[in-house]
């Protein structure tokens, strides 16, 4: 009995983790936006535990396959989405403006 509770605690406690995927370091400074950026936004979701986390590199990619040739994200927006009494379904949501630059 105790065991099946250490592991519905655990399972509770990892479904509240996110992943950042393949970032070291996030540029979040504001810059300015030109003529050629195009706003886009992208999400990456969790249903059912699949996947166990969501993703911010999916979300990014999600985001850029939007707006083809681009290949960064200017003053991007994260946003964590937990839906209220339910660990199943879980979202993390990325908007900004996809650049051509680095």
């Amino acid at each position: 009995m105790v065991k099946k509770l250490l592991f519905l605690g655990i399972l509770l406690l990892l479904s509240h983790c996110q992943n950042w995927g393949r970032y070291n370091r996030i540029e979040l400074t504001p810059r300015t936006v030109m003529s050629e950026d195009v706003f886009v936004e992208g999400k990456s979701c969790r249903y059912f535990f699949n996947p166990f986390y969501p993703d911010l590199y999916d979300a990014v990619t999600d985001a850029l396959s939007k707006a083809p040739g681009k290949k960064a994200i200017k003053n991007p927006e994260i946003i964590d989405i937990h839906y209220m009494f339910s660990p199943i379904n879980r979202c993390t949501i990325v908007k900004g403006y996809a650049t051509s630059e680095d």
